[in-house]
Parts: C-alpha cells; structure tokens; sequence
C-alpha cells in the first residue's frame, strides 16, 4: 500500500429531488466546492449496502461498506453498540439497543430521541430506570444522548420496530411482546413524573415517555483491519454503532471534543484529528458524520444541506489542505428521505479518487452523476485498501 487513505461515510446523505431545493437532491444542492475539485479528478459510481432481506439501517449497511457482508456477520444492532460501550458480552446473551423516545397523546411513536435529550438528563433517566429493567431480568447500561444499551439472556426472537422509521405510528401496532413490551408499559407508568420530564415539559420539549429496545443481537466477531490488510487505522464517529463497529475491527477510536452526533458537532476537529492521526502513521482514517441522517429523519432540509457543506468545508478540505498523496473514498451509507423521515434500501452514490493518480471525473458528485450499475458495497473500502 501507499499513501494516506480516508474513508469518509456521511450518514443518511443520499436523498430524492426536493421541491424546496428546485428539484435537486441535497447533495446536488450543496456547495461543496471540495468534494466536487475531487469528483473531477476521480470516480463515482453506484453502492448496493443494503443485501435483500434485510431492514436498511445504519448498522446492516456500515457493517457492508467496512468490507463485512451483514448476511454473514450481522446479529443485530445491539452487539455493535454493547463492543463500543466496552461491554462484555458472554455465551447466550442478547444486546438491545434502547432509545429514550417521546409518545404522543394519542399513543403515537411522536420522537425517537425525546427531543434529542441531552446525556445528562438521558443519564438521570437510565439510572432511575435500572431497577426496573433488572427486576424483569435485564441490566441497562446509558450511552449517548438518547442512545442506551440493554444486556438479558432472553427476548431474541421477539420482534421489535426502530422507532425512527415509524415516527406517527400507533404504538399499539409497534408494541413487542413478552418482557420487552412489559418494559415500554412499565417505563411509561414511571416516566409521566419523573423530575427530568417535568422540567422538560415547563421549557416546551419533547420528553423521555417510554424506553423502547430494539434491535437486538447476539455477539459477533469481525476479522480485524490488521488481520485483513496488515494495515493499522483510526475510526472517528459520535455513534456508538459506528464506534463498535470500529472497536471489532481493530481501529484505533479517536475521542474528539464536542462530536455530538447532530447538527451542533465538532465537523472542524473531525477534520483535524484525521489529519493527525495520517501524519502520525495511520493508513487509513475512517470518519463517520451522523448529522445528515439526523436532519433527514428529522425532514430538516436546510439542515441536511448545510451538514454536507460542513462535511466538505471542515472535514474535505482540512484534508486536502494538509495531505498531498491522498486516497479517499466518499459515500452514504443508505438513503434517508426528507419527505418520509426514513431509511431507504436504494443504491447511494459513491466517490472515489487518488490525488496522485487522478482520472477524468464527473463535474460535482450526487446521486445523477454516478447512474451506473451498482456494485456491493463491500468492494469500495478493499478498493481503497489497495489504492
């Protein structure tokens, strides 16, 4: 191998045509003056990260696009989480992702983040929750803002709804069954006046209604970045998926200040930290930014415009500006559509380019400049591996 090689993952970018934004995607709208230079010297083309068969989500498809095929290696989503949060996790047991989420007055999925709680709050709500969840037979683990893990020994095979892809659903339709379900009615009973919620109700935010798991996995062990290419690299994400994913696979985690994971994150110390982390000996870099995800959940469409532009102002062109034999790939990891609030399976467009070896490119890349067929997303991360 040679040079410095980035790959560069921004979640949910991919989008259909928005009237607001004169029939453009958010990425054709975008001014990202950097990612497009690149564009121009590189390739684009199409990534299928999401196998048939499987929900399209950020797990299933960033497993896809480090290089793992989710129908060999994917149990769920909380296994990922639980490697990022350094729990162990032993022979039979079973790892839920739980969200802190807001429920309407009619009994509605309103919020999967209750207002994009704060960790503080989130925290006071974990704890206060743990005897609960460990009375019927679990222990709860907090995490980020309104992103929290559980560990039992049973509930594998109970089905359970991301409460992102049903925002305005009736919870009665969505409502696991068996112990899981007990732990949504029961956390509800126990929410309604909890001293966090109150407060938050006098400002006019949304609250912590309920604890909703999901899903859930069995542990997982992936084939290392080391054992794959004998190379060493760093992961940068505020995710825990990602950072799990990360952890399994033998990248170093660089801890940024004030990545959040939305649209107030540190764009300009992801940036930095790549750099130096190339510059001291790294192969490869791998960054994750979430905001755009977010905003597309969220039906944000200035937001989601304004994330890529970061992306590409704070992140791309920090690197362009510090490393001259650069290798970076840039892709979505899925579709999140304004209009719907959800995760699409549809192919999402990719960039590659070698700074040293440049080709004749696209003008800007989006989604309409890279209609060929789509190849797996697992090719694109070994591609630059051997840039």
């Amino acid at each position: 191998m040679s040079g410095r090689k980035v790959f560069l993952i921004i979640d949910g970018a991919s989008d259909d045509p928005i009237d607001q934004l004169h029939g453009k995607t958010p990425l054709e709208a975008a001014y990202k003056p950097n990612i497009d230079r690149l564009a121009k010297i590189g390739e684009a083309g199409q990534l299928w990260t999401i196998p048939d068969g499987l929900i399209p989500g950020s797990d299933v498809a960033n497993l896809m696009l480090l290089g793992y095929d989710p129908t060999e290696f994917y149990t769920g989503r909380g296994p990922l989480e639980a490697a990022s949060m350094n729990i162990e996790l032993c022979e039979g047991d079973i790892a839920f992702r739980v969200n802190t989420v807001s429920i309407s007055d009619d009994n509605r999925m309103k919020d999967y983040s209750a207002g994009h709680i704060s960790t503080e709050e989130s925290r006071k709500i974990i704890e206060s929750m743990k005897p609960l969840v460990d009375s019927l037979g679990g222990m709860l683990y907090p995490g980020v803002q309104y992103r929290h893990l559980m560990r039992r020994r049973d509930g594998f095979e109970i089905r359970t709804f991301p409460p992102h892809d049903f925002i305005g659903t009736p919870i009665a339709e969505l409502m696991p069954g068996g112990v899981i379900g007990e732990i949504v009615n029961e956390s509800r009973k126990l929410l309604i006046n909890h001293p966090v919620n109150i407060r938050r109700r006098e400002n006019g935010k949304n609250t912590a209604d309920a604890l909703w798991p999901w899903g859930q996995g069995r542990a997982v062990k992936l084939p290392t970045l080391r054992e794959r290419y004998e190379a060493k690299g760093s992961l940068i994400s505020a995710v825990d998926l990602i950072r799990g994913i990360g952890v399994l696979a033998g990248f170093r985690i660089l801890k940024v200040p004030g990545i959040t994971g939305y649209f107030d994150t540190n764009y300009r110390g992801k940036g930095e930290f790549a750099v130096d982390a190339l510059k001291s000996g790294d192969d490869v870099v791998v960054i994750h930014v979430e905001a755009t995800d977010e905003a597309g959940h969220e039906g944000e469409i200035d937001e989601k415009v304004k994330a890529i532009e970061a992306v590409d102002k704070e992140i791309v062109g920090k690197l362009l500006e510090e490393i001259s034999d650069l290798a970076i790939a840039i892709t979505p990891d899925h579709p999140t559509y304004l209009k719907t609030g959800k995760h699409g399976s549809s192919p999402v467009p990719f960039l590659f380019a070698d700074t040293t070896k440049p080709v004749r490119g696209p003008e800007l890349y989006c989604e309409r400049t890279s209609l060929v067929k789509p190849i797996k997303g697992s090719i694109l991360f070994d591609r630059l591996m051997n840039a």
